[in-house]
């Protein structure tokens, strides 16, 4: 049982633990611990921005602007809506904040874009 969930997150690492254990008819919690067990970790993928000379007093800016609308309009804050869904858009560009991503390597490797 444990060399075929192993073999399926291997041949796709972008599955879901959920997936692996309908598969192969195991909870998924089960499926986990067998991940676990042979050194699966479950990483979340960031595309991160380089950070420029000019960001820190960009980001001043934005936190003094900020402070200023809180004085200013109270309830602007709630005009701010914060999600955690992915969305596609129709460009076909994909937000990819839930991305995960199985490897049985606890390397992490940052590549310059």
């Amino acid at each position: 049982m444990a060399a075929a969930v192993i073999a399926a997150a291997l041949l796709d690492p972008h599955t879901t633990t959920r997936k692996l254990g309908l598969d192969s008819g195991i909870s998924q919690m089960s499926v986990v611990k067998i991940l676990k067990q042979n050194n699966f970790h479950l990483y979340k993928m960031q595309i991160l921005h380089m950070l420029n000379d000019d960001d820190a007093d960009r980001r001043s800016e934005f936190c003094e602007w900020a402070r200023d609308m809180c004085h200013k309009k109270p309830e602007w804050t709630r005009c701010i809506i914060f999600g955690d869904k992915c969305s596609v858009h129709l460009n076909g560009t994909v937000n990819r904040q839930n991305f995960k991503l199985l490897i049985n390597s606890p390397k992490i490797t940052f590549t310059k874009s």
